[in-house]
C-alpha cells in the first residue's frame, strides 16, 4: 500500500529492516506497484509488522498496547513457534483500530527501545511507477 505523500506499507515478506537500510541509503527508493495497491490515504488493509529484539518483546508489547495497539507474533507456518527475522529477532504484527497521522505513529513506534524497525516506509520513497491494465506512469521525482 502507497498513499499520495509517498508512505508506503510494505509488510508481508518481514525483510522491512534491510529494505529501510538500503532506502536510507539511496539517493532514490523507487517502488513499482499496480494501481490497487495506490490510495490517497493508507487504508492499513495489513497490519503493521515490527521486527522486535527478543529480550525486549515484553515491554515492546506493552508499550504498544498502552498507544492502542493489538500486537502478535506471526505464527511460523512450517514449524512450531513464532517468525523469526533473518538478524534472529521476532516478527510481530502489530494492528491500530484508528490511525489518524502516519508520520506521528511511525516516530512513536520508532522511539520504543528493542523495536528495531516497523513496515512503515514514511519519508523513504522518492518515487512511484504505477501500472494498470491500459498504462504506466510515475509520481514523485525528488
Amino acid at each position: 500500500e502507497v498513499d499520495h505523500h509517498l508512505n508506503a506499507l510494505k509488510s508481508g515478506g518481514a525483510i522491512h529492516t534491510r529494505e529501510k537500510l538500503i532506502a536510507s541509503m539511496s539517493d532514490h527508493y523507487i517502488l513499482l506497484i499496480d494501481e490497487s495497491k495506490y490510495f490517497i490515504t493508507l487504508p492499513f488493509s495489513h497490519d503493521i509488522t515490527c521486527e522486535v529484539l527478543k529480550d525486549a518483546y515484553s515491554y515492546v508489547s506493552r508499550r504498544i498496547k498502552e498507544m492502542g495497539g493489538k500486537l502478535v507474533l506471526r505464527p511460523n507456518k512450517s514449524k512450531a513457534g513464532p517468525v523469526i527475522s533473518d538478524d534472529g529477532h521476532f516478527i510481530v504484527d502489530v494492528h491500530f483500530d484508528t490511525i489518524e497521522d502516519v508520520k506521528e505513529l511511525n516516530n512513536k513506534l520508532n522511539s520504543i527501545e528493542g523495536l528495531i524497525a516497523t513496515s512503515l516506509f514514511v519519508g523513504l520513497v522518492t518515487d512511484l511507477i504505477i501500472s494498470n491494465s491500459e498504462e504506466t506512469y510515475r509520481i514523485g521525482g525528488k
